[in-house]
């Protein structure tokens, strides 16, 4: 097994729940960076409000560095959506990329291949977490990173499993890489 293991992929594609059942799974440690980012700095939403999304991105890479160099090893991280698929600041999404490749495995999680079917399904689960979020501008959002997520990660779950079967899936892709 890899020593990090990155979840990656759009919110709402179940990187935090499958990733806790893989840690769990493995026997790891389980770092979620959007967590360690409101637990070390801010809620995001307080501080994209305060700070901008520029801003988020530059903290953001900066936890990332930090927490892998707190964890050595034998850690599932989820990754926040936009981190290596965003238009904005694209040196930062360049460098976060090369980070990931050099730091671990990545595994990318989407609920389809089809863009419109995986926005429908990205984009509910997004607006039942009550964030107060736009239909409309997430269905945007998503359409324009899609592209974007398909060229990365390491290894690819399609699925809208349960979590568990999810993180199942993934241990076995794991060990037979």
């Amino acid at each position: 097994m890899p020593p990090r293991i990155f979840l990656i992929g759009p919110g709402g594609v179940g990187k935090t729940s499958a990733g806790r059942a893989l840690a769990a799974l493995l026997g790891y440690a389980f770092v979620d960076l959007d967590q360690a980012f409101c637990d070390r700095i801010a809620p995001i939403d307080a501080f994209l409000r305060t700070e901008g999304y520029e801003r988020y991105i530059e903290a953001n890479a900066a936890l990332f560095d930090t927490l892998c160099r707190s964890h050595a090893g034998d850690v599932v991280m989820p990754l926040s959506s936009g981190f290596l698929a965003t238009h904005i600041r694209p040196d930062l999404v360049e460098r976060n990329r090369q980070a990931v490749r050099r730091s671990g495995v990545s595994v990318l999680l989407l609920p389809s291949l089809d863009a419109d079917a995986a926005a429908e399904i990205v984009v509910e689960r997004q607006l039942q977490r009550g964030f107060g979020l736009q239909r409309q501008r997430e269905l945007e959002k998503f359409r324009a990173r899609f592209p974007a997520y398909l060229g990365l990660g390491d290894l690819r779950v399609v699925s809208t499993e349960p979590p568990a079967e999810i993180a199942a899936r993934i241990a076995t892709l794991l060990r037979d890489r």
